[in-house]
């Protein structure tokens, strides 16, 4: 059991590995799409709150991927302590 408990958190977090590159391409896409293309940056700012800034909705993103990959590692490691 502790095996697979084991497994799952490993992938989880490839998963959040595959989230970031995904959420990374999107935002590429998103700063190449306001250059060529000015006026739909307001449609594209529309889901953002407070009127963030496409930089800073990368950050939020990046920063709650890593804090869930730290929850992740910290579940490991209780995962691997447990008697089999």
């Amino acid at each position: 059991m502790k095996d697979v408990l084991v497994k799952l958190i490993d992938l989880q977090s490839d998963q959040l590995t595959a989230l970031q590159t995904v959420a990374d391409e999107l935002f590429a896409l998103k700063k190449t799409l306001v250059f060529h293309y000015r006026e739909i940056e307001d449609d594209l700012k529309a889901n953002l709150s407070d009127k963030q800034e496409l930089s800073e909705e990368q950050q939020t993103s990046r920063k709650s991927i890593s804090q869930l990959r730290t929850s992740l590692q910290s579940l490991k490691a209780l995962a691997a302590s447990l008697p089999q």
